[in-house]
């Protein structure tokens, strides 16, 4: 019974670090995918949202540079956080 509480806590611990990833680790990866998509001659694009740190991808014209589609679109994102900014669920820090 006891092993299986620890067990369960090592899990549940181990699930929290998995998540947690630094906004600086996140972006060097970001930019490290695009550097290497940008050899292959693709047009994807990723980015962070700023205000959700959620990551979207965009689809750029290779010749004209211009954004074909986002995904999800960045629009939606904006959207959705601003709905959570008038709602007061967007939080300087976590507690």
């Amino acid at each position: 019974m006891i092993n299986q509480r620890l067990t369960e806590k090592r899990e549940v611990l181990h699930a929290e670090n998995a998540k947690e990833i630094s906004r600086i680790d996140l972006e060097k990866n970001i930019e490290n995918v695009n550097k290497f998509l940008e050899t292959s001659f693709t047009s994807l694009k990723f980015q962070v949202h700023e205000d959700l740190d959620r990551i979207f991808v965009e689809i750029v014209d290779q010749i004209t540079q211009e954004v074909v589609r986002e995904i999800p679109p960045k629009e939606f994102l904006d959207m959705i956080s601003s709905m959570l900014e008038h709602v007061g669920l967007i939080v300087d820090k976590r507690v």
